[in-house]
């Protein structure tokens, strides 16, 4: 964990729980205090139309339960700096983490990919444990909405990924829309003649993984372009 990490409040190296890997896997927990929250992030290079996949193995542990109110995701965020100051471009959030639909005492692996937008100069990815009102959630009201628990993460790697365009993207922006039969109309004989119209008609509207925006879920294993960051040793 040397160097690149910053983290905030209560998120820390430990061997609490059998890590998915190595000795130690990183903790969090909340500060106790309604909205609070604990994380820990790092900020890397990153460049404009490029796709990035954020993967990572999570757990709630029965020694360590979530209490209700308690919930867990990742973010990554683009930045137009080099060192990821100033306003964020792009965000977006993995699905929240619940101790009662999230596997208890298992590693799962997670994962989050996103296209760069234009200006991009770095990417930030984010893990975070928060304690707020169940209620925000649309979970019951308990006695006690600042209920303890720890969320735990291990194998934390960030990635540039090879995104293989769909048929009729002939801008190569990700997404095939009209402005691609405006360059297929321009030049047909270029972008695959009457072929190439119905490839476009058919995969209108198609975008690449992460193209244009984000996606999330428990997913394979990409192809690798490189290796950005591991982040847990």
């Amino acid at each position: 964990w040397p160097g690149e990490w910053s983290s905030f409040n209560n998120a820390f190296v430990t061997r609490d729980v059998p890590a998915f890997s190595g000795p130690q896997s990183l903790k969090m927990y909340g500060p106790f205090e309604l909205g609070g929250g604990s994380g820990a992030f790092q900020v890397h290079p990153a460049t404009a139309g490029e796709t990035y996949e954020a993967r990572m193995q999570i757990r709630v542990d029965s020694t360590d339960l979530l209490g209700a109110g308690n919930w867990g995701f990742f973010q990554i965020y683009f930045y137009p700096t080099e060192d990821g100051s100033g306003t964020h471009s792009t965000l977006t959030e993995s699905p929240f983490i619940f101790n009662d639909n999230h596997p208890i005492d298992a590693w799962t692996e997670h994962s989050m990919s996103a296209t760069a937008p234009a200006g991009t100069q770095s990417i930030k990815l984010q893990l975070l444990h928060i304690q707020g009102d169940p209620t925000w959630f649309d979970r019951p009201a308990v006695e006690n909405p600042i209920d303890g628990g720890a969320i735990f993460f291990d194998d934390v790697v960030l990635q540039a990924i090879e995104v293989q365009p769909p048929d009729g993207d002939y801008n190569n922006d990700g997404t095939v829309d009209a402005a691609d039969y405006v360059l297929w109309r321009k030049n047909p004989d270029a972008n695959g003649g009457a072929a190439g119209y119905t490839a476009w008609r058919e995969n209108f509207a198609e975008t690449v993984p992460g193209g244009g925006g984000f996606s999330t879920g428990i997913v394979p294993e990409p192809s690798i372009l490189a290796m950005i960051g591991l982040l847990i040793p």
